[in-house]
């Protein structure tokens, strides 16, 4: 063992001064045998091919969403965590909000107003008609109904806003039962990239929840010097042989860094993650 590593090292220094002296360095077969060097073909490079690149996988931004609670509420409990695959409209969390049983009491409140001012309109149309009040008084009257549906319309759409469905909205009018449970549902079918909120935190309005994402397809964005972009067209097709991904390039834009090149992948999604 001693006597090889001498041999390596007369090997290595005898080209070591080599370079010293020419550029081109000889190497018998003995001795590229002996520092245990081995040689391939490079493959051929195929037309519009190019390698090197740094990029990065992505979620379209269109395909992720960011879902928060628009009341102070506790969490009381979570339902899912990262990574999970959920359902459009499978429950994320449960949380109790004092304040969404007080915007389902306001909603209550401006439904009877919106109710009266409506008939109130009624009345008062059918009588401007017959000439028996003055006009003043109905348009006082119909500013009135006015005011009071668009007070209506607000209470629905911050109820919307919190959560509650079209069903639950036609159920509280039905019924007038106030509830402080509030449920977190998914707005798509995705997959929980992020959790910020667990069982027992308090949370102030629009404090982010949870983040979901759809993850097919997926897009790479892809960093390039501006030279190669300048032949490139919106639409174009690319692929990455060795994920067996495709796609179509979807926008370039530039940078201080150079191009970004993005496309999506339509076939291979989940050989890119």
């Amino acid at each position: 063992m001693i006597a090889k590593n001498s041999t390596l090292g007369l090997l290595l220094l005898a080209i070591s001064r080599c370079v010293i002296a020419s550029d081109d360095i000889a190497l018998t077969a003995a001795q590229i045998q002996t520092l245990g060097i081995s040689t391939a073909a490079l493959p051929n490079k195929s037309v519009g091919e190019v390698s090197g690149l740094p990029a990065q996988v992505v979620v379209p931004s269109n395909q992720l969403f960011v879902i928060s609670t628009a009341l102070p509420a506790l969490v009381e409990q979570t339902l899912v965590g990262v990574g999970d695959s959920v359902k459009k409209g499978q429950v994320l969390a449960r949380l109790q909000s004092p304040a969404f049983a007080e915007a389902q009491r306001g909603y209550l409140q401006a439904s009877v107003q919106a109710q009266l001012a409506r008939e109130n309109l009624t009345r008062d149309e059918a009588l401007f008609k017959d000439g028996i009040i003055a006009e003043s008084r109905y348009r006082a009257t119909r500013g009135a109904a006015l005011e009071a549906a668009a007070a209506f319309a607000e209470r629905r759409q911050l109820l919307r806003l919190a959560g509650m469905s079209e069903a639950g909205l036609t159920a509280l009018q039905a019924g007038n039962n106030l509830s402080s449970g509030l449920d977190i549902v998914s707005p798509i079918t995705g997959v929980i990239l992020e959790k910020s909120a667990s069982a027992g935190q308090r949370l102030d309005a629009a404090v982010p929840l949870f983040k979901v994402a759809k993850i097919s397809p997926l897009a790479v964005e892809i960093q390039a010097p501006v030279a190669m972009t300048l032949g490139l067209k919106v639409g174009a097709a690319i692929s990455i042989p060795a994920f067996n991904a495709k796609g179509k390039l979807t926008a370039i834009g530039r940078g201080l860094i150079g191009a970004q090149i993005q496309f999506r992948s339509a076939t291979a999604c989940g050989c890119l993650v």
